[in-house]
């Protein structure tokens, strides 16, 4: 009964996204990449339905559905995307990766390392879907409103989580005090901290999906006015509250970044004075609860805590593994590697020794995987796309939604770069998902702005003739 159900209600949002000319990529991404991870625990686990489902199943059915509309409509339209210049050299610089991995050391996992290479390239297929199409300013207010429904039923589902977490199970529906309970005696982290809806990558990664919807909601709230202005910055306070909940000090730290940023990209300096201002006070207040204790536990008495200690020793391995391959150990090679690194683990419990580590650093996995040449690649795509948003967020190029999200992910690209020295979330379908989501949809509002100011600024800004259409 409960399969028929969920049939019908797939098969009225199809008609419904058919009927209202929907992209299905701008409305569903969001969606699959936030609850996938919770049914696919749940089933084993609980028995729920759709165990079976995975990210990676819900983005390559997105992607399908999407084709589908289009032949159906006979569009084969296709528009260029702006900041290739910038994009382009990382994508590359993952294929070569994927050549030297295969060809040197891990010539016998060819066949893993390509299974891996399958998600990647969903992600990337995404990317140059939803920046190649045309996105206009409605488009845009779809796709926020998407994310802000996702958001909302994060929290929803992450306030029910909290509950239980304190003990408060008689307040919480059954499915999610029994699929928490479970989480508490199966996984390290659950005992005390949020991870809302992605179980399978935890608090940390948790903190960094929110950080998106949770900035364009402060960015919506420099465009509204009184009541609804409000109710956006509660919004985002909401977002607030669960990247805190997440106790993950990379994700705290990457949204104290995110704000900061953003009234720089609306151009207030006035606002960056009023935000620092209020986000001291915030932590004076914060300092002396368990969220500042755990912040401050990080480095005490000169020496960091076990799980910095751990991370120190991670990233001393990857340097000196580093020495030895200037060009990395190729794609996805650092986990492998890991497991025969006698200095890997040196914090850990014994048990671990001789597992997969993640780099816990995307910036050093990227130097683990594809050397200096990958970092520079990263550093040059998160600073090209903050450049392109800063530039296409003033006032005299973009208003409404369209500049509302280029000022919100050009910010929180800057909090990303922050969040990235703590994980190597880049790698993680859900986390990675929503990072080029938000690329691909900026990209795509910059292309659309470029073309309207261009005839009028063409003799002083030539380097936007990127914005030329190929049908």
């Amino acid at each position: 009964m409960t399969g028929i159900a969920l049939l019908a209600g797939l098969m009225a949002v199809i008609v419904w996204l058919w009927l209202g000319r929907r992209d299905p990529l701008l409305h569903l991404v969001p969606v699959a990449l936030a609850f996938p991870p919770l049914m696919a625990y749940g089933g084993p686990a609980l028995g729920w339905p759709g165990g079976w489902l995975s990210t990676r199943v819900a983005l390559v059915a997105c992607i399908a559905l999407s084709l589908l509309f289009r032949v159906a409509r006979r569009d084969f339209s296709y528009y260029s995307i702006p900041g290739m210049w910038f994009v382009a050299p990382y994508l590359l610089l993952v294929f070569a990766s994927v050549l030297w991995g295969v060809l040197g050391p891990y010539n016998s996992e060819a066949g893993v390392i390509a299974n891996e290479l399958l998600s990647w390239v969903i992600l990337v297929t995404l990317f140059l879907c939803i920046a190649g199409s045309a996105q206009g300013e409605g488009d845009l207010k779809r796709a926020s409103q998407m994310l802000f429904g996702v958001g909302f039923g994060i929290a929803v589902y992450s306030g029910f989580q909290a509950l239980a977490l304190i003990g408060n199970t008689q307040l919480v529906p059954t499915p999610i005090a029994n699929l928490t309970q479970y989480g508490r005696e199966n996984l390290l982290f659950a005992p005390y901290r949020l991870y809302g809806t992605l179980p399978n990558v935890g608090p940390n990664f948790f903190g960094a999906f929110v950080l998106v919807p949770t900035i364009l909601a402060f960015s919506r709230a420099y465009s509204e006015r009184r009541l609804v202005r409000i109710s956006w910055v509660l919004a985002g306070l909401v977002g607030v509250a669960m990247i805190v909940g997440t106790y993950s000090r990379g994700a705290m730290l990457g949204v104290v970044v995110a704000l900061v940023m953003l009234p720089l990209w609306r151009r207030s300096l006035r606002g960056m004075a009023s935000m620092v201002a209020t986000l001291s006070v915030l932590a004076v207040g914060v300092a002396q609860t368990p969220v500042g204790r755990h912040v401050a536990s990080l480095y005490a008495a000169g020496q960091f805590d076990v799980s910095g200690s751990a991370r120190v020793y991670l990233w001393k391995a990857i340097l000196k593994s580093s020495a030895e391959h200037p060009l990395g150990l190729g794609f996805d090679g650092w986990p492998r590697e890991s497991r025969i690194n006698l200095s890997v683990g040196l914090a850990d419990i014994p048990t671990s020794i001789g597992t997969e580590h993640p780099a816990e650093n995307q910036w050093m996995r990227e130097l683990a995987d594809r050397g200096i040449p990958g970092v520079l690649a990263l550093a040059l795509l998160l600073g090209g796309f903050a450049r392109v948003t800063f530039v296409q967020a003033d006032p005299r190029r973009s208003s409404g939604y369209s500049r509302d999200v280029l000022v919100a992910t050009g910010a929180a690209s800057v909090g990303w770069a922050v969040i990235l020295l703590t994980g190597d979330h880049l790698t993680y379908d859900n986390v990675a998902g929503m990072f080029w989501y938000m690329m691909a949809l900026s990209l795509a509002a910059t292309r659309d702005n470029m073309q309207m100011v261009e005839p009028t600024h063409s003799s002083s800004t030539p380097g936007f003739s990127l914005a030329t259409r190929h049908r």
